[in-house]
């Protein structure tokens, strides 16, 4: 159950094959957030339509066209599970780019996911509220991993062979597409942070397939502390896994992974709890 339903901020009202929130506090609506949901193109969202219920806002969401994944995973195969997965990561990394929503305010129970049954197409229910169920998007991301991995897991319907396929993608982020005579695709999402062991930095959430870091503005992290290098380091997805790179040019403040030093254009493949360090900053890897 979400937190924001047993703590008595939201009350779920069911309205025959669709669904409303009414809020118990009107002042955590954000009518900024609700106005670019409705502007958004992307058929990514459910949508919702903002009403009055005896007095309190309410959040109606027209979901009678569509299924959830909770209702439809035990009927379908494994290539359309693994193409639902794949628009799933496909649309939450198109929240992750929107730049005005944020994952952690989609409802991510799997019986609140909908699928367009004609397309495949995944689709969120967004709440335009200022108190959410979780922390950040990583939270929301391994939330909703963890629920796949689990439903998957108790589908009778698949063989062993087919949830550990689909697990392994779950786990990864990425779907490959099995259509015949198509060239195989692949998604990434990324799954991985860098962790300071001391104050001076803040959490890297690397986001994207390509990440670099330094103490330039053009970087996708920007360093605080001044003895890492402008352009410092850059951190690849490549095949199955996390590779970070020593920019090359000489400097003397140089990249470490568990202790050793990596040379001018070295990569190294990352692995969970391994410790990067930067000049004299040092981080654990979370993947």
């Amino acid at each position: 159950m979400s937190a924001l339903i047993k703590n008595g901020i939201l009350t779920e009202m069911k309205c025959d094959s669709n669904f409303a929130y009414v809020l118990n506090d009107n002042s955590i609506f954000i009518l900024t957030e609700y106005k670019v949901l409705q502007s958004q193109t992307e058929s990514i969202f459910i949508r919702c339509i903002k009403m009055l219920y005896n007095g309190k806002t309410e959040l109606y969401y027209l979901t009678k066209e569509y299924k959830s994944i909770y209702e439809i995973f035990h009927y379908l195969n494994q290539d359309k599970i693994i193409s639902i997965i794949g628009n799933l990561y496909s649309g939450i990394a198109k929240v992750k780019s929107n730049g005005f929503l944020k994952c952690e305010n989609i409802v991510g129970s799997l019986d609140h996911i909908y699928v367009d049954m004609k397309n495949y197409n995944v689709m969120f229910v967004y709440l335009p509220l200022s108190k959410h169920d979780y922390l950040d998007a990583y939270s929301f991301e391994k939330s909703l991993e963890k629920a796949l991995i689990d439903y998957v897991n108790n589908q009778k319907f698949l063989l062993p062979v087919d949830k550990e396929e689909i697990i392994s993608i779950i786990h990864k982020g990425n779907v490959l597409d099995k259509k015949p005579n198509n060239p195989v695709e692949k998604r990434a999402l990324c799954h991985m942070r860098l962790i300071p062991l001391d104050q001076t930095e803040n959490i890297i959430d690397i986001n994207k397939s390509e990440f670099t870091i330094g103490q330039l503005n053009t970087n996708d992290y920007v360093c605080k502390n001044k003895a890492i290098s402008r352009q410092h380091c850059k951190i690849k997805w490549e095949n199955d896994g996390f590779k970070i790179y020593e920019w090359y040019g000489y400097r003397s403040n140089k990249t470490y992974i568990n202790g050793k030093m990596l040379g001018e254009g070295e990569s190294v493949l990352l692995k969970n709890n391994d410790t990067v360090q930067l000049a004299n900053t040092r981080f654990r890897v979370e993947i």
